[in-house]
């Protein structure tokens, strides 16, 4: 049997920077290593050096989509708790993420998005306590 990592590893892919940094301090606070950035290219790039635990992505990066992050992090890491933020309600983008294993959030405000991500990490199991 192996030992468990003290800490789990979290990745925050969201353009805008308070949204970014208001989910990396609630996964801080909740005990994860969590690391934030901007692009669908950094996250890519670090996805490739440390298997992580959480991703939390943008459904909308630029010219790609935060889906393909959920596909390629589910392809390091199977069990990768993966959740998709999005600013409006789409029947098919819902499908799709549901498709790929991951959690919808409809980002209403930074403040309920922490918290909602935190809860249902929480139902997960992933985390033990809310941010």
């Amino acid at each position: 049997m192996q030992p468990e990592k003290a800490y789990q590893v979290a990745l925050i892919v969201h353009p805008n920077a308070d949204t970014r940094a208001a989910i990396v301090r609630s996964l801080r606070d909740a005990g994860f290593q969590a690391v934030g950035v901007a692009s669908f290219e950094a996250a890519r790039h670090l996805l490739g050096l440390e298997p992580i635990n959480v991703l939390v992505t943008q459904a909308r990066l630029g010219d790609f989509h935060g889906l393909h992050l959920v596909m390629l992090a589910r392809s390091l890491n199977p069990a990768v708790f993966a959740a998709v933020l999005s600013a409006e309600q789409d029947a098919v983008l819902a499908r799709d993420v549901e498709a790929a294993g991951a959690a919808l959030f409809i980002a209403d405000s930074t403040e309920s998005v922490a918290a909602d991500i935190g809860r249902r990490m929480v139902l997960s199991g992933i985390s033990r306590s809310l941010p």
